[in-house]
Formats: structure tokens, C-alpha cells, sequence
């Protein structure tokens, strides 16, 4: 699979992921596999930066409402930054 496009702009972050958890959904095809259990992984690297708290809580509230596992690494925030 090829590597996925970072999103250029904070706007276009929120489409870009659920498009993602969207594609993933498909591909591991979710709804025909309810219930029985299956390794659904979904794996980033420098996640969600461009996203503020509540579109990470959109993002991962909806990864996880599709049964989507997700590994992410990020850099950690500076301390006047965290949350």
C-alpha cells in the first residue's frame, strides 16, 4: 500500500482522516466481519498534527465506532502545549 499524503492545511485534516477510516473500513470490509474477531489495523506515523483536541476525539471516536485498531506515533507536544 502506498504511503498516504499528509494534509496541507488544518481544514483539510478532519475530511482527510475519516476519508482514511472510511477506506479502511472498506478495505478490511467491516461490516461483513461484525462480531467475529479479526486484526483490523491502521497504522500513522506523525498523526492528527494538524487537528486540535476535538478533531482527535472525532477522529478516534470514529476509528473505534468501525472497530479500526489504530497505532499512531507523534512527537510530544512542548510542555506550554500539552494538554
Amino acid at each position: 500500500m502506498s504511503q498516504a499524503r499528509r494534509p496541507p492545511r488544518a481544514d483539510d485534516a478532519l475530511p482527510f482522516y475519516l476519508t482514511i477510516a472510511a477506506a479502511f473500513a472498506q478495505l478490511y470490509r467491516v461490516s461483513e466481519h461484525r462480531g467475529r474477531p479479526t486484526i483490523r489495523l491502521v497504522v500513522f506515523s506523525d498523526a492528527f498534527s494538524h487537528l486540535d483536541h476535538q478533531g482527535m476525539r472525532v477522529i478516534l471516536e470514529t476509528f473505534e465506532r468501525l472497530g479500526l485498531q489504530i497505532i499512531t506515533a507523534a512527537p510530544v507536544p512542548p510542555p506550554d502545549q500539552a494538554c
